[in-house]
């Protein structure tokens, strides 16, 4: 009997098997299943060959209710494929909609976050050792050209890694015309999600109008990034080994990151080696959800030089770093409610904690030195008896010059805050209802007009914040 003649497909999973070591017997895999073409020949070709490699398979479909009809079109196929090819398929619905407005993330970001939780979940629960996606070729060129636009360092270009954790790629190094041309030789059937032809996310940009444009004027672009990807593999390795000596500086505690400034300053280690380093201690603790860039890295350095306090800086949605004294402390974020303080009588070495902030009032003498943008300021207090920290509400309004006033949410849009920044911030409001000034993490404080320190004031308050609940 003639051996089967394997497709192209087939023979660079089995070269990814070999040369990976990706799947051994006895091996439960669950296969993260969209119903698209690429897990579809992932599912398929795992199937096929599951006796021979010894292994066990079932499908995870995640419905991101996003897409009205398409998702439910989406889940009733990879039911029925499923079905059809008597392979386990467990469902899940999830609300990303509701999860991106809730933590304050981009849609992109918490389809992610969901996705790799629930799929752990899954293999959790049914006893399954490693989890196989369906990323190519593509996916690889598309995530590398991504992340040279946003400024990433090298050991970041080795994008969508083919092994980590329990997680494996088989397919990684095919390219997305060997799967079509697999699925139609073998008439298999497939869905196309529709939100994958929108120019409006960036990764759609990139697949839709620059790579084409590239491939127009390097036909072999494909080959020449698979060659860098393997060549990126191999000094990542090297690299990996030299990072060891680094872990010293760093712990992780209750799901927080501490980094010693003396990381920086240390002067034995390469200040490359220990950029890496840090990119990715904090690309681990954000759960792989925020890619350090060499702005952030650089700010730290120079943070490493000071040694005063608490010194709260949120980056993005998704991570917060506090310069605390001799370390660096980072951790995860979500969205958190603050709630409203009481109003409390503004006297000396007045302190009040509002959520995981500590501000301390302070009565000065007139010197001279007016309000500032960082992590105190001054204010006038002539009439104010009492005082309380909350949180911004529609329609807020601070005084600016000339008796003028701003609405808080204009000043968000015009200093172009995050969304996080504005989550986190707060205002202190004087005994009349008035706002005496705003603070913004990252930024500092904004003072009212009205509230100004002037030569005449005689009631001048300094209030500092800091983080009472990280250090």
């Amino acid at each position: 009997m003639p051996v089967e003649e394997k497709s192209v497909v087939e023979l660079m999973f089995f070269q990814a098997l070999s040369k990976f070591d990706l799947i051994q017997k006895k091996d439960r895999i669950l296969v993260a299943f969209s119903g698209g073409a690429d897990s579809v020949t992932l599912l398929h070709i795992l199937k096929k060959y599951s006796l021979s490699l010894g292994i066990e398979i079932m499908a995870c479909h995640i419905n991101h209710l996003l897409r009205g009809n398409e998702s439910k079109r989406d889940e009733d196929f990879c039911k029925g494929l499923c079905a059809g090819w008597k392979i386990k398929c467990i469902v899940r619905r999830i609300d990303v909609n509701s999860y991106s407005i809730k933590y304050g993330v981009s849609i992109e970001t918490a389809g992610r976050e969901l996705r790799y939780k629930i799929l752990y979940d899954v293999a959790r629960k049914y006893e399954c050792n490693k989890i196989a996606f369906a990323h190519h070729l593509d996916d690889v060129c598309e995530t590398l050209l991504f992340r040279i636009f946003r400024g990433s360092g090298v050991s970041s270009l080795l994008a969508i890694p083919v092994k980590r954790d329990r997680i494996i790629r088989p397919i990684l190094f095919v390219p997305k015309s060997e799967i079509i041309d697999f699925l139609e030789n073998n008439k298999i059937p497939y869905v196309i999600d529709s939100s994958n032809s929108l120019a409006d996310f960036d990764r759609n940009y990139i697949r839709s109008k620059i790579i084409p444009l590239i491939e127009k004027r390097f036909p072999a672009f494909r080959e020449k990034i698979l060659n860098l990807y393997e060549i990126l593999i191999e000094e990542e390795k090297v690299w990996a080994d030299m990072e060891k000596r680094l872990e010293g500086y760093c712990r992780v505690e209750k799901g927080k990151l501490f980094i010693e400034k003396s990381i920086f300053t240390q002067g034995r280690e390469p200040v490359a080696l220990v950029r890496r380093f840090v990119r990715r201690k904090i690309r681990e603790i954000s759960g792989d959800n925020y890619l350090p860039g060499f702005v952030l890295l650089k700010q730290m350095e120079i943070f490493s030089k000071e040694n005063d306090g608490n010194k709260v800086v949120f980056l993005d949605s998704c991570i917060r770093i506090v310069s605390s004294y001799n370390r660096f402390i980072i951790e995860k974020c979500g969205k958190k409610f603050h709630k409203t303080s009481k109003y409390v009588k503004l006297i000396d070495n007045l302190e009040i904690e509002y959520g995981d902030y500590k501000l301390k009032f302070e009565r000065q003498s007139p010197s001279g030195e007016n309000f500032k943008k960082g992590f105190y300021c001054f204010f006038n207090a002539n009439g104010t008896k009492s005082i309380r920290v909350r949180s911004r509400k529609p329609g807020d309004r601070f005084s600016i010059a000339k008796g003028h006033t701003k609405k808080i949410k204009d000043f968000y849009v015009d200093s172009k805050f995050s969304l996080l920044q504005r989550e986190e911030s707060f205002v202190l409001e004087g005994s009349k209802g008035k706002i005496i000034a705003i603070f913004v993490p990252g930024y500092g404080f904004r003072v009212s007009e009205e509230f100004y320190c002037k030569e005449d004031s005689g009631n001048i308050f300094k209030v500092k914040v800091s983080a009472s609940s990280l250090a």
